[in-house]
Order: structure tokens, then sequence, then C-alpha cells
């Protein structure tokens, strides 16, 4: 059955999230159910059967955000030491390496926000989308967005009246364990102004089982302290996303658009995560990485929930 993503308001939002708490019972069979394959079902629901339906994704960056800019200054800063010692290639691509991980390791980055520039780019990135609707480009009618500051304030000002707005922890960037790539609680987004009239329900119910699963890991710690015997028991931890799980992740917008009765849909989003759908999901092995608040548009064919066609439109 096809199914359409309703705008939701922050108290359906709370009243979606207060039907899932469930008793620790519920919590367990849910753990014994988080192999990733399966984790991704029970995110996105079962596929439904489309027979050749088409769909219009338009693909933006953010906007520059403060991390950016550290990150650039530290690489040329990098670079031009690296070329005073006379350090070869391979020394000065480690040297700029180090001294952006360096930049980037900074608490004070939690969740960058953008910058001017990123806010310029932006109104740059609304208009360019108004041109393209202008050519007889469809307007989307869902638009999803990561929930890091810097793509929720870039969709808020590249979609200023768009009331369908989704939140979706699927399109985060790449886990680092970095503060600039560290969300903040769904309770504290959905308070900021600008981003009221965005649906937190996916995200809401993401951090809900999150939590979840680490109550259980501490009952489970408890047993076997009691007891002695680690069983069956395994860390639930963050983990440093690689790039064969990042690909898996970006199948999961696929698995999303076919879930809906929409087909025209924005997702704005991160340089990793478009870099690997592009060429890992899209097959576009050359695909350029995207510039802040770039616009690509696809035309995707799916059939029997199968990506059968990808063809770049714009």
């Amino acid at each position: 059955h096809n199914r359409k993503m309703p705008v939701h308001s922050n108290k359906s939002d709370e009243n979606m999230v207060e039907s899932l708490q469930a008793p620790t019972e519920w919590m367990a069979r849910e753990h014994d159910m988080m192999s990733s394959e399966t984790q991704e079902s029970r995110q996105n629901d079962e596929p439904i059967q489309n027979n050749g339906d088409t769909y219009i994704l338009y693909l933006i960056r953010h906007g520059e955000a403060k991390h950016n800019v550290l990150e650039k200054a530290a690489r040329e800063k990098a670079r031009k030491e690296a070329e005073e010692q006379g350090l070869g290639p391979e020394e000065t691509k480690q040297k700029i390496k180090k001294a952006q991980e360096a930049v980037l390791d900074d608490p004070s980055l939690l969740d960058a926000p953008l910058t001017k520039l990123g806010e310029e780019e932006a109104e740059h990135a609304r208009q360019r989308m108004l041109e393209l609707h202008a050519r007889g480009f469809p307007e989307p009618e869902e638009v999803l967005v990561s929930p890091l500051q810097r793509a929720l304030q870039t969709a808020n000002l590249i979609f200023p009246d768009c009331n369908d707005i989704h939140v979706r922890e699927d399109l985060i960037e790449r886990q680092t364990g970095r503060a600039c790539d560290h969300r903040q609680k769904a309770e504290l987004l959905a308070r900021r102004g600008s981003f009221q009239r965005f649906s937190m329900v996916q995200l809401r119910t993401s951090s809900l089982m999150k939590r979840m699963l680490k109550e259980l890991e501490d009952v489970q710690l408890q047993e076997i302290a009691e007891t002695g015997c680690e069983g069956e028991y395994k860390k639930i931890e963050e983990r440093i996303e690689e790039k064969p799980m990042l690909q898996k992740r970006t199948k999961r917008l696929g698995r999303f658009l076919m879930n809906s009765d929409h087909r025209v849909f924005v997702a704005v989003t991160h340089k990793a995560f478009l870099r690997e759908l592009e060429r890992g999901t899209f097959g576009i092995q050359d695909a350029p990485e995207f510039s802040n608040c770039e616009v690509r548009v696809y035309k995707l064919k799916c059939e029997n929930y199968d990506l059968t066609s990808v063809e770049r439109i714009a």
C-alpha cells in the first residue's frame, strides 16, 4: 500500500513518541531484531511494489558552516608549511590531514552553524530552485533534511514557505565521532523558531530507540556484574561510520521514496553522504564532490523496489 508522509505539528510528534513508550519486554524483542538489515526494514517499513515508478530528486548540500572555514584555513596553513619544509606529496598529504583533524576535534564546533557566507549561498540555491521551476522542473512535494544544524538552516532558507519538511536521521553526515557531526537533541531543535514547522517524527523515534537500547544495555551490564556471565551480551556503542556502512545508509533514501505517494523530493544533506549516494547507490563513480549549496537534479526509475535507471537532468 502506498503511504503518504503527512505534515505533523510538534504536538502530534509528541503524541507519536509517547505512544512508542514500551515495557522492558518489548525493548528486549527489539534488541533481538537489531541486525543491520532488519533495522533498515523497521525504520522504513517493508517495500511496496512499484511498477515502473519515476521520481524526481533534488540533491542539495548545506551552505558553508563554521567548521568548513576553519578546515580550509588549517589545510592552507599546513600546505604552506609543507612547501617551506620541502616535504614530498605523501608527507604533505598526511600533514594536511592531521591539521584538518586537529581543527575538527574542537568541541566548540558542536553541531556547527552556517556562516554568513553559508546563508548567502542558501539564498543563491533558493534562486536556483526558482529558475529550475521556471524552466518546467516540478516543485518538490516533500523536503527531507539532515538533523545537523547547518542542513536545517539551509533548508529553512531555501524553502521558507514549505510546510512539508521532514527531518531524517538517515541523511546525517558520516559519523566521525567529531563535534561538528554530532546533532543536538530533537527536543532542543523543535524549540527553535526556525524549525518549528519541520516534522521531527522520525528523529524523535530514532532518539527514543537509542535511549531504549542504552537502557537495555545497562540492564545487561548489571546482570553481568551480578552473575559474572556475559552470555550473549554485545555492547551497544557509537561507531565510526566507515565507507561501506555509509553506502548502506544511503540506500535507505531510495526505500523511503518508494514508500511514499509523493514523486518529487528534495534532500538537503552533506558532502560525504552525497558522495557515497552518487558513487555507490547511483553507480556514478566519477561524480565530482558537491560544492556548498550546489543543486543537482536526478530522475530515478524504480521497479519492484529496484533502482533500474538513474539520469542526471540538471
